[in-house]
């Protein structure tokens, strides 16, 4: 029993790790200014992204159900390393999309397995009903990664080693470095026997662990719930950067709001079951996708600093506190054997919605920031109604489950 601790705090290492996007804070004028790219072009090139990985998602599910869940964070964390060192290398497009493919696969070994290895150490040390309280506990640890490396990233900008825009690769390195240590760290990590599979055919484990995700209805549900609402809340990390700028605020500045709203994040992650225990699961999940909506609204309405500071702050905290909800509820549902590859189809509704939005939202970007942001919001009220309206967010208490997993 006495793994599970160590396992639960290297976890929250590793999240920490995997979240010092120092490059977070300056990613905009990465692209812009060191890529020499236009909205449409960089859009294009996370569409690419996102198509791996969704390519990716299940095979590598599979490597952490079948082979080694320890060995698919480990792998995640150098893939990513690889990733931020090729995009340090030459501003050239080609260059940036086999950054891109290297940062996908290491994006794709982390989904699923990195929850799953929590909430099956919890499982087999008997602990599974903190599950929702561990899990929100990693994201908070995540966020705060996120506040310490975001206003270090501006830091980096300012200093005058390297002229600008060279000088944007220093956050990019330096994130690929803190990334590459989490790789290190998950080697140490205690593989949970409760999780580890009988030798199977891969296809079939693939295609079974599929087909239970689209046969089981609350499960269908809530992953369309959560891939549709985080799809479109994900374009506030790409806009906010702007709509500072038309603010008037300079770009060292722009890691330090971005660690303000993540901090705001942290502090709602630690109440997160207060918070659904007191307005009810149902009218959580519905709050933080309307919520979110009507905050770009404001946005394509008015530039003004306070204002926007208030819009963007919701949209990424609501995003940010529907994850660990979800994705807790989820897999009480969800057979040991099969965690990490139901997990990680799961999360391709929300990559496949990216990789049709991406090229679209860009080419809006380049014809309007403020009529995108309307157009996006827009699309989230619409959504958060349709979804609540189809009762798809209505999850069921706990005590009345049966778990698939126990």
């Amino acid at each position: 029993m006495g793994y599970y601790y160590s396992n639960v705090r290297k976890m929250y290492i590793i999240g920490f790790l995997h979240t010092l996007m120092f490059f977070g804070g300056v990613s905009v004028p990465f692209f812009l200014d060191w890529g020499r790219m236009s909205y449409a072009q960089f859009f294009v090139l996370e569409a690419w992204f996102q198509f791996w990985c969704v390519a990716l998602e299940v095979p590598t599910g599979v490597v952490a159900d079948k082979v080694s869940r320890k060995l698919s964070i480990a792998l995640s964390g150098f893939c990513i390393a690889i990733g931020a060192l090729l995009y340090s290398l030459v501003p050239d497009f080609f260059v940036f999309m086999l950054a891109e493919f290297a940062w996908a696969a290491g994006t794709a070994f982390l989904s699923g397995a990195d929850d799953s290895m929590i909430y099956d150490t919890l499982k087999e040390a008997r602990k599974s009903a903190l599950s929702k309280k561990v899990l929100s506990n990693y994201y908070a640890v995540s966020s705060l990664g996120m506040i310490v490396a975001l206003p270090l990233g501006g830091v980096f900008v300012k200093l005058s080693m390297w002229p600008y825009p060279k000088i944007l690769l220093m956050p990019m390195l330096a994130t690929g470095m803190a990334v590459g240590i989490a790789g290190f760290v998950a080697l140490t990590l205690r593989e949970p026997r409760i999780g580890r599979t009988r030798e199977m055919d891969h296809l079939k484990h693939t295609k079974d662990s599929i087909g239970f995700l689209m046969r089981h209805k609350r499960l269908w549900a809530l992953s369309v719930n959560w891939g549709v609402i985080a799809s479109l809340c994900f374009f506030n990390f790409w806009f906010y950067q702007p709509l500072l700028k038309q603010s008037g605020v300079g770009v060292e500045y722009y890691g330090m709001v971005g660690a303000a709203f993540n901090a705001v994040a942290f502090v709602l992650l630690s109440r997160l079951e207060n918070i659904e225990g007191f307005i009810g699961k149902r009218n959580f999940l519905f709050a933080t996708a309307l919520l979110p909506g009507i905050a770009y609204l404001a946005l394509g309405a008015s530039s003004a600093l306070p204002l926007v500071l208030l819009g963007i702050t919701i949209i990424s905290t609501c995003w940010i506190l529907r994850e660990p909800a979800i994705r807790s509820e989820m897999h009480g549902y969800i057979q040991s054997r099969r965690r990490a590859t139901v997990m990680s189809a799961a999360s391709m509704a929300q990559k496949l919605v990216m990789v049709v939005l991406y090229p679209v939202v860009g080419a809006l970007a380049d014809w309007s920031l403020e009529g995108t942001l309307i157009i996006l919001g827009i699309a989230t009220t619409g959504s958060a109604l349709a979804l609540h309206a189809s009762g798809s967010d209505l999850i069921a208490e706990s005590k009345k489950r049966k778990m698939a997993g126990r």
